[in-house]
């Protein structure tokens, strides 16, 4: 449904979206990596660390989609940089082939 109005009618849409950010936000600052125990900044370097592993990964995979994506395109086609949106391309014309 938010899909649809999105599209049929944006001004709608984004006055939802305005509606729901708060008009007051108040930020606390509560000491920062200062205030922090050794475990807490241990575990918080091994979730750095997990989350870079895990993009490292997702880029890895998307460079071998693209390349399966570049075998089957039609020929004489000029490969375009990789991204989400390129890579979609190529899945439909893989499946209008």
């Amino acid at each position: 449904m938010f899909k649809r109005v999105r599209r049929e009618g944006p001004a709608s849409y984004l006055k939802v979206c305005a509606m729901l950010v708060p008009k007051e936000l108040k930020f606390e600052h509560s000491g920062g990596v200062k205030a922090m125990t050794d475990e807490q900044l241990e575990r918080g370097i091994e979730l750095i660390k997990e989350m870079l592993a895990q993009r490292e990964a997702g880029a890895n995979m998307s460079d071998a989609q693209s390349e399966l994506l570049d075998q089957h395109a039609p020929p004489g086609r000029v490969s375009k940089p990789v991204g989400k949106q390129c890579v979609a391309e190529r899945k439909q014309q893989i499946e209008y082939a």
